[in-house]
């Protein structure tokens, strides 16, 4: 029997950048993953989402919350822990525009990670849109897409001409009409001063920062369905399934989508995963709502609506604390003889050390929130699967990461959390 591992979101967002960044310039991710690898060696195989490109220096590495570029040291690092894969399909792909997202494939190809997601010479019908792998007596083959490409917020499209190409389970310009469900008249009026005072409209993190001393939660964008929208889109997900079938035992999607900080599926994600699994898929492991969703078998196929975050801040100043954004999950599946033996997960939990070995409090991110510095790292950014964490931890620290656990485990599989483990049966 062989073993699969999934990764959520590998995040390099300016308090992770700025951590891994030394003195000489150099970059060291290493203290930021390192417990990950006891979890990852078990594994024939290991999957993961990396949500930032790896443009290049010269195209200007992350300075943004939403504008993502990595040092090649974060795939490296990936790679030495473990990871052997990494889906490319996500938000984040077009951040550095298409030359950035042609200078991430050259960069895993140079590393030596396997993926797929986004393409250079892009064809409808070219073999490299599925990924397969033979692992034992099981051949799989994975499928990645994403929902978008921030495109209203760096305006990057696909070029065409060039060839450049994501692949998307909607159109990249589509116009989403969501506003947020409780923006007040104070946080609209501070926005317009804002914009008078600066002479030009401000920047999306700006807003993210204002709505957090406003107390305006994240907006619920994954609820806006508009089927006929995607109807092109999904007929290519099909098409890329019928192959796949014909060439693998198990076919599995790596779909980005969801709402930011929404605890549970909005319309939009509900429906892709119900198309999924009527066309035939045998799992879908999705990502991208920086917080966890449920995990359930729709029929017979396993679902992760969404695994959740590797390694992000949890007191970035857009992170909506109290969706308890520090956790993943890390899917397991068993295969052999061509079929799906066992699904388990672990769970991690990403937490920032001081010197004393102390994780920052909540009353420390209140104060960050009203100076508006939730970017700058208090301590360390480290993530721990919760096993090897509780071990580190004193009594009420334990007693404090058992209730969380009990939230989490509850959200993610709608049943009581049995205690401290390595491994749980979906």
């Amino acid at each position: 029997m062989k073993k699969i591992t999934i990764l959520g979101d590998v995040m390099c967002e300016p308090p992770v950048f700025s951590q891994a960044r030394k003195k000489d310039g150099s970059f060291d991710f290493m203290p930021a993953y390192k417990h990950l690898k006891p979890l990852l060696k078990d594994a024939d195989y290991v999957m993961a989402n990396l949500e930032t490109p790896l443009a290049g220096e010269e195209l200007g590495y992350t300075y943004r919350l939403v504008s993502f570029n990595a040092p090649n040291e974060i795939a490296e690092t990936m790679k030495e822990i473990g990871v052997d894969f990494v889906s490319t399909a996500n938000n984040h792909a077009m951040d550095r525009g298409s030359e950035g997202l042609e200078n991430t494939i050259k960069a895993l190809d140079a590393i030596g990670l396997d993926h797929t997601g986004t393409f250079i010479n892009y064809r409808k019908d070219m073999p490299e849109r599925i990924f397969y792998k033979q692992l034992g007596d099981t051949k799989i083959a994975v499928i990645a897409y994403t929902y978008g490409t921030n495109y209203g917020i760096n305006g990057s499209e696909p070029d065409e001409k060039k060839g450049d190409h994501v692949n998307y389970l909607r159109p990249c310009t589509i116009k989403l009409a969501v506003g947020n469900r409780q923006s007040t008249k104070a946080y609209k009026d501070a926005l317009r001063l804002c914009e008078e005072i600066a002479g030009k409209k401000p920047l999306w993190e700006d807003e993210v920062k204002m709505r957090n001393v406003f107390g305006i939660p994240q907006a619920y964008a994954d609820d806006v369905l508009v089927p006929k929208a995607y109807e092109d889109c999904l007929k290519q997900v099909e098409a890329d399934y019928q192959e796949a079938r014909k060439n693998a035992d198990l076919v599995f999607i790596l779909p980005h989508m969801g709402g930011q900080f929404n605890v549970t599926p909005g319309a939009f994600s509900e429906y892709m995963a119900w198309e999924f699994m009527k066309m035939g898929f045998d799992g879908v492991l999705a990502a991208h709502s920086h917080t966890l969703q449920k995990a359930e078998y729709l029929r017979k196929m396993p679902c992760f609506f969404s695994i959740g975050n590797v390694s992000m801040s949890p007191f970035s100043t857009y992170a909506e604390r109290s969706t308890l954004p520090e956790y993943s999950v890390v899917p397991h599946l068993y295969v052999e003889k061509g079929k799906i033996k066992e699904v388990t997960f672990s769970i991690c939990k990403i937490v920032e050390e001081l010197k004393g070995g102390l994780t920052v409090t909540d009353e420390m991110y209140r104060e960050r929130c009203r100076t508006m510095d939730g970017d700058t790292p208090v301590g360390r950014i480290t993530v721990y699967p919760i096993e090897k964490l509780y071990e580190k931890l004193d009594d009420s620290q334990k007693e404090a990461l058992l209730s969380e656990l009990e939230v989490i485990f509850k959200r993610v599989t709608g049943k009581k959390f049995p205690g401290i483990r390595s491994e749980y049966k979906l």
